[in-house]
């Protein structure tokens, strides 16, 4: 698990499994099997091939990660509807091949 604000790592006893049942679903959700993210960990998003969105997160990762076709709705909803802290951009204006990129 990695701190967002201040960067920090930390090793964590329980599975991706155990804490996405355990956090509130408003603020994190399960992009893949390797990412659980909280809402405001999102920077951009990119349309690529295969159906597939690429998520640029901060802090940033060393690899890339992506959301696959059978995921893509509810995260899309999930985006769009914010989180108990603050409201949330608009999924397209996140979305870099649309309309440019929002800071967040």
């Amino acid at each position: 698990m990695v701190d967002r604000i201040q960067g920090i790592k930390y090793l964590i006893s329980k599975s991706l499994r155990d804490l996405t049942m355990a956090l509130d679903p408003a603020d994190f959700y399960r992009i893949n099997k390797k990412y659980l993210v909280h809402i405001e960990s999102l920077r951009k998003f990119k349309l690529c091939v295969a159906g597939r969105i690429e998520v640029e997160l901060f802090p940033a990762t060393r690899e890339k990660v992506f959301i696959n076709q059978v995921r893509m709705q509810d995260f899309k909803k999930w985006v769009t509807q914010g989180s108990n802290e603050q409201a949330s951009p608009l999924f397209e204006d996140m979305l870099e091949n649309q309309i440019g990129i929002s800071e967040y």
